[in-house]
């Protein structure tokens, strides 16, 4: 099995405060995360489930679905939410 995530920063541990300006409760919460990374990733492993990251820019590319048919039906829904609010705006 493969679970695939993209780029996004939290998916690749991003993000943070650089470890030298960290308080200490910043710290302790830190490290409680990365021991819940670790063992999920440990229990990954375990159930042979490999992991990637796509790269940025390349969502077009290996979410199809994602950039074609899915982007229609979000614009529908988009239409159809403001539809619904303009018709019960004064509710």
């Amino acid at each position: 099995m493969i679970l695939i995530l993209d780029a996004f920063a939290l998916h690749k541990n991003k993000g943070q405060k650089a470890k030298e300006k960290e308080s200490e409760k910043a710290i302790e919460k830190r490290l409680a995360k990365e021991k819940l990374q670790q063992e999920l990733q440990d229990k990954l492993v375990k159930l042979k489930v490999t992991t990637s990251i796509i790269p940025g820019g390349c969502t077009s590319y290996v979410q199809v679905l994602d950039v074609s048919v899915n982007k229609i039906i979000k614009q529908y829904i988009e239409e159809y939410k403001d539809l619904w609010v303009n018709k019960h705006f004064d509710e």
